[in-house]
């Protein structure tokens, strides 16, 4: 896993295809803590997109179509908007994007209380499985087992919150890019499959 590798988990015949594309030119990288936000307009721009549209499919699952809002927001560094979104979504998901929302924030204990929401994610064999190719202990320790620790993964980002540039707050960077590609891939498929 490295940094630029990322894949676009829409088809291009959906809008959200372009709308990452765009973010990922003006962000093309996610610190820790929110410092390259997007245009603001962002926001109300996705807002007026339609949903299938935006997915490029019929919905089958309006919720998760938020969820793909909510992701593409907070992979802008549109953390309020993001958090705006992600409060209406009722579900284990809708709770996933509010744990990193509150993580990128620094409100750390909130993004446990999040993450204890979420229980275990459908998403969390995927993550465990995307470690298996980092190379420090700290990062290893979050899939122990091949069980994903999202409050290690809390606590990891907390520790480099400040800035500190080393190898395990490169490795975080790129854990939080493909979960944030995995969670909108996620959601894109239960958005237009249930």
């Amino acid at each position: 896993m490295k940094k630029g590798q990322a894949l676009n988990p829409f088809p291009p015949s959906a809008q959200a295809h372009g709308f990452l594309e765009r973010i990922r030119k003006e962000v093309p990288a996610l610190a820790l803590c929110p410092r390259n936000h997007g245009p603001t307009d962002w926001a109300a721009e996705l807002g007026k997109l339609g949903d299938e549209g935006l997915v490029g499919s019929e919905v089958i699952d309006r919720m998760m179509v938020d969820a793909v809002r909510s992701g593409l927001l907070l992979r802008a560094d549109l953390l309020d908007p993001s958090h705006e979104v992600s409060q209406g979504i009722e579900t284990t998901t809708g709770s996933y994007w509010h744990g990193i929302m509150h993580r990128r924030e620094g409100d750390f204990s909130n993004s446990k209380y999040w993450f204890h929401r979420v229980g275990r994610h459908a998403l969390f064999p995927t993550l465990a499985k995307n470690t298996l190719t980092l190379t420090s202990h700290e990062t290893r320790d979050l899939a122990r087992d091949g069980n994903w620790d999202p409050f290690l993964f809390v606590d990891l980002c907390e520790s480099r919150h400040s800035g500190t540039r080393d190898r395990l707050a490169e490795e975080l960077e790129a854990l939080q890019e493909v979960e944030i590609d995995e969670l909108l891939a996620y959601c894109h498929q239960k958005a237009v499959t249930g």
